[in-house]
């Protein structure tokens, strides 16, 4: 299924952080989404334990993320650009 990011979500780079943490662009996107609210720390276990959840979530992680695309959460936005710094923190990701 095809479908266009927001114009603020740069897709290279997010398929990028998304493959070097084993998980899809719409994963990552929703591991943002359940990441952004939270000021614990973060790091590669909990990515996975994240991931994992979201996995098991299904089609209902999928619809939220859906949800996200369809630009309804915009207010969320920066709480998820946040995110995604963070998991691209607690990766170890390095990307330019």
């Amino acid at each position: 299924m095809s479908e266009s990011l927001p114009r603020g979500i740069d897709a290279a780079r997010l398929a990028a952080l998304a493959a070097r943490i084993d998980a899809s662009p719409r994963e990552l996107l929703a591991l943002a989404a359940r990441l952004a609210p939270s000021s614990a720390p973060i790091d590669r276990a909990r990515i996975d334990a994240e991931l994992a959840h979201i996995r098991a979530a299904g089609e209902a992680a999928d619809a939220g993320v859906g949800i996200l695309l369809l630009g309804f959460a915009k207010f969320a936005a920066d709480d998820i650009d946040r995110a995604l710094e963070i998991v691209q923190r607690g990766a170890n990701v390095e990307l330019s």
